[in-house]
């Protein structure tokens, strides 16, 4: 018995005729050399070995280290941005301004004391200079003892080091405003 709702004869459904794909090479999109984006080889994102060691750097700071930090934080001063236990290349370094290519290294007791983490961090220094950073240096003591003279005394440095680079201060009023 047929339903009043089916259709009495069944229609076979039109095929078209289809084309058979050639087999034509295709050509995948690609950027020119000089268009490819290309990210400085200082400040490529960390293995993962690496960030879990940034990740214990940042855990396990002194505590002239954090004081420091909470005056750079936030661009706190003069509106820039600092990074806390950052990766240039292969070494770490306890503050680091992309903006105006500064690194703030911090000397404790062990960077002081054997020949062998002297030679490195003379090593770590020369690097950091010949890739165009400027590395200044403070001693844990300076910074827990006086640690608005520190500040005060990066001020002048960052307006020296961005007159040098040709970087505006980010509080510097913009001429089309």
């Amino acid at each position: 018995m047929q339903s009043e709702l089916e259709p009495k004869t069944k229609l076979k459904p039109i095929l078209k005729p289809t084309l058979k794909p050639t087999l034509k090479p295709t050509l995948k999109p690609t950027l020119k050399p000089a268009l490819k984006p290309k990210l400085k080889p200082a400040l490529r994102r960390p293995k993962p070995k690496l960030k879990h060691r940034m990740r214990t750097l940042c855990r396990h700071t002194s505590d002239a280290e954090q004081n420091l930090w909470q005056a750079l934080q936030r661009r706190n001063l003069n509106g820039y941005n600092f990074r806390r236990q950052a990766l240039v290349d292969r070494y770490f370094v306890d503050f680091l301004c992309v903006e105006l290519k500064l690194v703030i290294q911090l000397d404790n007791v062990v960077e002081q004391s054997p020949h062998a983490t002297k030679q490195q961090a003379q090593q770590k220094h020369q690097f950091l200079q010949n890739s165009g950073y400027r590395v200044v240096r403070f001693l844990n003591q300076e910074i827990n003892d006086n640690l608005t003279e520190v500040v005060n005394s990066l001020i002048p440095m960052l307006a020296q080091r961005g007159l040098e680079l040709n970087v505006p201060s980010p509080y510097e009023a913009h001429p089309d405003s």
